[in-house]
C-alpha cells in the first residue's frame, strides 16, 4: 500500500518561484525585484529555446524574490552560464565575475573561471550551461526567505562579459521511499491510537 501511495509524489515538487524560467518577459520582470543593476534583461539565450536572464556590462546585478516557506526540507538551484570576451591582451577568464544563487544564506555557484567545459574561440571564452543545486532546511513555524540570483561582473574594463541564468527553482524535497514509509507507518499508528482512545471514551473507560 505504501508503494502505491508513492506514485503521485512528484506533483509535490512544483516550482515555488514565480517566473523562474523567465517565460514571462513583461516589464517589470514578472515575479522579480531587481537590485543593484545597471541593466538586467531577458533574452533568448536560455536553455531549450526558453528565456534567460542576462546581466549587462559593467556592473551586473541581482534578481530577488521573497517567499514564505513552511517547515520542511527544500531543494533550490538553477542553470548558469557565461560568455567572456577580451578587448585587449588575452589573459584567459579572470576570477572577478561571479554567478551565484542563494536562498536564506545558503549559496551555490561562484567564479565563472571555475566552471567546467570552458571553450575558447579567439578572445571569446564560453561556458556551457551548468546546473547547480543545494538544500535548505526551514525550521518549525516556517519563515520568509529571499531567493537571490547574483550575476556580478568585474570592473575590469579590458573585458566584456555576459552572465546568464535560467530555470531557477525552489521545490520541497520528496522523502526517500524508506523515509516516506516510516512517516506513513508512524501516521498510521497515531491514527489507530486516536481511534482506540475514542472507542475507549465511548465505552466509558
Amino acid at each position: 500500500m505504501v508503494l502505491a501511495l508513492a506514485a503521485p509524489l512528484p506533483a509535490l515538487a512544483a516550482n515555488l518561484l514565480t517566473n523562474g524560467d523567465f517565460e514571462d518577459v513583461s516589464v517589470p520582470l514578472a515575479g522579480w525585484d531587481i537590485a543593484n543593476s545597471s541593466g538586467f534583461l531577458v533574452s533568448n539565450g536560455g536553455m531549450d529555446g526558453s528565456w534567460g536572464a542576462t546581466s549587462q556590462f559593467p556592473q551586473g546585478g541581482q534578481l530577488v524574490q521573497d517567499i514564505f516557506l513552511p517547515a520542511g526540507i527544500y531543494e533550490f538551484g538553477g542553470d548558469l552560464r557565461a560568455d567572456y570576451l577580451h578587448l585587449g591582451i588575452d589573459g584567459g577568464i579572470q576570477n572577478g565575475d561571479q554567478v551565484w544563487i542563494s536562498l536564506g544564506g545558503a549559496t551555490i555557484g561562484g567564479d565563472i573561471s571555475g566552471f567546467g567545459g570552458i571553450t575558447q574561440s579567439g578572445s571569446l571564452y564560453s561556458t556551457p550551461w551548468q546546473t547547480f543545486s543545494g538544500n535548505f532546511v526551514v525550521g518549525a513555524g516556517g519563515g520568509t526567505y529571499s531567493f537571490n540570483l547574483n550575476l556580478q561582473q568585474d570592473t575590469d574594463l579590458s573585458a566584456l562579459s555576459q552572465l546568464y541564468a535560467d530555470n531557477l527553482y525552489i521545490v520541497q524535497a520528496v522523502p526517500e521511499p524508506a523515509t516516506l514509509a516510516m512517516m506513513l507507518s508512524g501516521a498510521g499508528v497515531l491514527a489507530w491510537a486516536r481511534r482506540r482512545r475514542r472507542a475507549a471514551e465511548g465505552d466509558g473507560v
